[in-house]
């Protein structure tokens, strides 16, 4: 689903500037960080300014389970690509 409404997020990280597979390590690194700090449930905004980066790391998360929504936005007057993950287990490797 892409929208350009922005939606309720609790943490976030900036990934603009990085490239494939950096975007997916970080993006992966970031959520099992908040899953072990017990933040199952919440939601990650996830923000590229590459749309292969934000395509390539969404069919890898829903690959995996997670619930993830794709959007774009406009942040500080520039286009941009964000997926929204729902945070839950099980993840490989996280059982």
């Amino acid at each position: 689903m892409t929208s350009n409404h922005p939606k309720r997020f609790d943490y976030s990280i900036d990934l603009t500037g990085e490239r494939c597979p950096d975007t997916f390590v970080y993006t992966r690194i970031k959520i099992d960080e908040l899953l072990e700090e017990g933040n199952k449930g919440n939601v990650l905004r996830a923000i590229y300014d590459s749309v292969e980066s934000w395509n390539n790391v969404f069919q890898t998360l829903t690959g995996e389970g997670l619930s993830v929504e794709k959007t774009t936005e406009k942040i500080n007057s520039k286009d941009v690509w964000v997926l929204y993950i729902t945070l839950s287990f099980p993840l490989p490797g996280n059982k």
